[in-house]
C-alpha cells in the first residue's frame, strides 16, 4: 500500500527535507502538508516510516552492492595477504630475496626485527583463522593459543591435531612456504 508520500510523489522533497540541517519528522510532516495547500495532511509518523524504510531499503542494496564489489576483489586480496605473510616469514628466517639471483639469500636482521616478524605471521595466522571462524575462546587473551593445559604466548605457536590449524600449516607446506608439516605439539620457530 502507497504512502501519503508515495500518492503525491513527495519521495524526493521528503528526502531533500531529511538531508536539510535541524530538520526533524515532525517539521518535514509540516513542510510537506503545507506543500498539499489542504488537500490532505502528512504525519510526523508517516514521514518518520517511509524514511526508514527507504533508508533499510538503500541499506540492504548497499550491502547487495559490497558484496558484489567484494567477490571481484577476495581472491585478490587473499593473494595479498599470503604475499604479506610470506614476506614477513623470510624475515622471521633472516632471508630476503635477491631479484637478480630470483631465489632467497641469507639476510642480516637482527633477533628483535626476526622476533617482530614472527609474530607478525602468528598474527596473520590468527586472523586468518578467526576470519575462518576457528579461533581460541573469548575468554582467553588475544594472541593466545590454549594448548589444552597451559596458554602459550603467539610468538610461539603450538600446532595441534585441530582441522583449521592443521589444514593451514599442511597448505603453507606444500606451497612451499613453511617447512615441512610440524608434528602436534611441535613449536615453529
Amino acid at each position: 500500500m502507497a504512502t501519503k508520500i508515495e500518492k503525491y510523489h513527495l519521495e524526493d522533497r521528503c528526502l531533500e527535507l531529511s538531508t536539510a540541517p535541524g530538520m526533524t519528522g515532525v517539521r518535514i510532516a509540516q513542510v510537506l502538508t503545507e506543500g498539499l495547500k489542504g488537500k490532505d495532511t502528512i504525519t510526523q509518523s508517516t514521514v518518520c516510516r517511509w524514511l526508514k524504510s527507504v533508508r533499510e531499503e538503500r541499506a540492504d542494496e548497499t550491502r547487495e552492492v559490497y558484496r558484489e564489489f567484494i567477490k571481484g576483489r577476495l581472491p585478490n586480496d587473499l593473494d595479498q595477504i599470503e604475499e604479506v605473510q610470506t614476506f614477513f616469514l623470510h624475515i622471521h628466517r633472516n632471508k630476503t630475496f635477491d631479484p637478480e639471483k630470483e631465489e632467497l639469500i641469507d639476510a642480516d636482521f637482527t633477533r628483535a626485527e626476526r622476533g617482530e616478524a614472527g609474530k607478525t605471521v602468528v598474527k596473520i595466522i590468527l586472523d586468518k583463522l578467526k576470519l575462518a571462524g576457528v579461533e581460541p575462546p573469548p575468554d582467553k587473551p588475544r594472541g593466545y593459543m590454549d594448548d589444552d593445559e597451559s596458554l602459550q604466548p603467539a610468538g610461539v605457536l603450538f600446532i595441534q591435531a585441530r582441522s583449521g590449524i592443521q589444514g593451514i600449516i599442511a597448505r603453507l607446506a606444500s606451497s612451499g612456504i613453511a617447512g615441512p608439516t610440524p608434528e602436534e605439539g611441535e613449536i615453529l620457530s
